[in-house]
Parts: C-alpha cells; sequence; structure tokens
C-alpha cells in the first residue's frame, strides 16, 4: 500500500523540512552561534505545567530521546537531536533519521511537527490521537488526493453514482472511498489516451504525502 513507499528527496522538501522549520522556530529549537537559542531545562518545566496533552507528553519524550541522542556523544543537545527525536517519537523509537520514512512515517512526524508549533492546532491533535490508536488519517488524504488527481470530477461522480448511489463521493465511507479509488485505479489502465489528455490530466500523480 502507499504506507510502504518510502519519503523521496522532492517530499522531504515540501513536506517534511517546511513543517520542521515551522516547528523549530516556534520552539526556538535553533542553532544560534553554535549554540541551542532555546532553554531545554526552563522548556521541561514550562510543558509540564502549561501546555495542554497530547503535545506536553510528545514534546517531553522529545526532549528525552534528544538528551539520550547528545549524551550519547558527550556534548549538548543541538538542533538536529530535537530533529531526530521528534523522527523517534512519532515512530516509536524506530527511526531517527527521515531518509527511513515511509509515507506514513512522514504523514505522522509533520503532524507531530504542526502539534509543537501549536498546541491548540485541532486538526494536528485530532490527527495525532488517531495515529496513537493505531490508525492512519494520512493514507485518507492520500486516497482522496489520488481520486481528486485520477480522473475529470465529472467522471469520479459518474462512476460514484453507478457503484454507490450517490455522486457526493467526498461523504461515502472510507472503504466505499477506498473502492472507488481501487476502481478509478483499474479504469485508468485501459483509458485510452485522448480522454485524459482532452481532460488536461497526466497521468504521473504526484502524490503529496
Amino acid at each position: 500500500g502507499q504506507g510502504g513507499a518510502f519519503m523521496t528527496e522532492k517530499q522531504q522538501r515540501r513536506f517534511y523540512f517546511p513543517a520542521w522549520s515551522e516547528c523549530s522556530k516556534a520552539m526556538g529549537w535553533v542553532m544560534r552561534k553554535g549554540r541551542l537559542q532555546a532553554d531545554l531545562t526552563t522548556l521541561r518545566s514550562s510543558l509540564a505545567t502549561k501546555w495542554p496533552a497530547p503535545a506536553r507528553d510528545v514534546a517531553l519524550q522529545v526532549l528525552d530521546y534528544a538528551y539520550q541522542l547528545a549524551g550519547e556523544e558527550h556534548r549538548g543537545v543541538v538542533a538536529e537531536d530535537l530533529r531526530h527525536g521528534c523522527n523517534l517519537v512519532a515512530t516509536k523509537g524506530l527511526k531517527s533519521s527521515s531518509s527511513d520514512f515511509t509515507n506514513k512515517d512522514v504523514d505522522k512526524v509533520v503532524t507531530l511537527f504542526r502539534l509543537l508549533a501549536n498546541p491548540e492546532n485541532i486538526e494536528a491533535v485530532i490527527a495525532w490521537s488517531a495515529y496513537e490508536d493505531g490508525e492512519d488519517p494520512g493514507s485518507v488524504k492520500r486516497i482522496r488526493y489520488f481520486i481528486e488527481h485520477a480522473a475529470p470530477e465529472a467522471y469520479v461522480r459518474q462512476v460514484a453514482m453507478d457503484r454507490f448511489g450517490t455522486k457526493e463521493w467526498n461523504r461515502l465511507a472510507l472503504e466505499q472511498i477506498r473502492e472507488l479509488a481501487m476502481t478509478l485505479a483499474n479504469r485508468k489502465v485501459s483509458w485510452n489516451k485522448p480522454v485524459a489528455v482532452a481532460a488536461g490530466h497526466d497521468h504521473q500523480v504526484d502524490e503529496p504525502f
């Protein structure tokens, strides 16, 4: 499935690093003259008293990993340790390097970055909680993106009508949306080029995540 593909450099540039940049600025996790801008001791105590869950617990775990990584090399914590700490929290301790990430890992760590950048970001809170419950909210986004770019909207609505008795494909249950995506993927193979070209659609779908 889509979760198995590894993150491309393009995805790193478009999603991973911009989200990290926003997170690191918000947290003060940036280097100034070789030193970390944020005072992590002060941060830890303010996290414990002022931050809401789940952002608080996530941030504390990130700090623990960062200290561990720095400790292994007998030095102070640098911004890179904190980024790797985020990677480790998102992958439950399995991957510190983003180059080993699958699409699902990218989705999850980007959600984590957004949560830390703004602990009140309700979308990030909901998505993070869904990941922690073993769901994959990112895959839903990927499926919708695929459908939107697989065929002209009128065609998608027609297929949804034929299959599920409604043109409002966005409102279908996840399993039905998956089925719709499979149907479109299978039909795409048998489509003749002129239809796609006339519709102004290219067959190469650049996945968002």
